[in-house]
């Protein structure tokens, strides 16, 4: 396994009612049927969806890890979308970590009005073009995989399965330590009535993308 003293840490970033705290209980309840440890920590948005949501993974051969990853030390990024993916993934991405990245654009509404919630500064409005975003990651070493898992996840059936298409992707990457089998069996535990089949085609597809983005890369 990858990762600083056979530890994983991954940080999922995005808005609240993407889907980041089902994919982190899906990959957490999952890895408890392997022999490593895992933690996690979710910082969620001030009570209203489409504020900025953030997880911490961390998987471990150690029992005794904390929850929180610290400042450029996470391995694996998940971006849910570009612009919190750059403003989380900046603070805790390692300078060789890797991210996947949702192309699918959501103006937050700080870049929208050019207020920030937490802070009286003024900040820019408008939104930087994804490509800055991602040359950001890559001129400080990381390795970038970018694709619009949201209108996948619409042509499978709904938007909500963007999660899944990221989980798979993220599995796809052979850097955390728990099988897609393992992984389906829990969808069909917790997934909501009727959705397991079409939330494991879902995880399934963002496997295989995955594969054939990391095919155009190095073409």
């Amino acid at each position: 396994m990858e990762g600083k003293n056979n530890t994983l840490s991954m940080v999922l970033a995005g808005l609240s009612g993407q889907g980041l705290i089902m994919f982190t209980r899906i990959l957490a309840t999952a890895t408890l049927d392997t022999d490593y440890m895992v933690r996690t920590y979710d910082v969620l948005g001030t009570a209203h969806r489409g504020t900025l949501c953030f997880t911490h993974i961390r998987i471990s051969e150690r029992w005794n890890i904390t929850p929180i990853i610290g400042a450029g030390e996470a391995d694996l990024l998940v971006g849910f979308e570009p612009l919190e993916a750059l403003r989380v993934g900046a603070y805790y991405l390692k300078n060789d970590g890797y991210a996947i990245i949702n192309s699918k654009k959501i103006i937050p509404i700080y870049a929208s009005i050019g207020k920030d919630f937490f802070s009286e500064k003024p900040r820019p409005k408008g939104y930087p073009p994804l490509e800055e975003i991602f040359a950001y990651f890559r001129d400080i070493g990381c390795e970038v995989i970018s694709f619009n898992a949201t209108e996948i996840a619409e042509r499978l059936g709904h938007y909500t399965m963007t999660n899944m298409v990221l989980l798979g992707a993220s599995l796809a990457t052979n850097k955390i330590p728990v099988s897609p089998e393992s992984v389906e069996q829990v969808i069909n535990k917790l997934a909501p009535v009727g959705t397991a089949e079409r939330n494991i085609k879902a995880l399934r597809t963002g496997m295989e993308v995955y594969k054939q983005e990391v095919e155009k890369v190095k073409k």
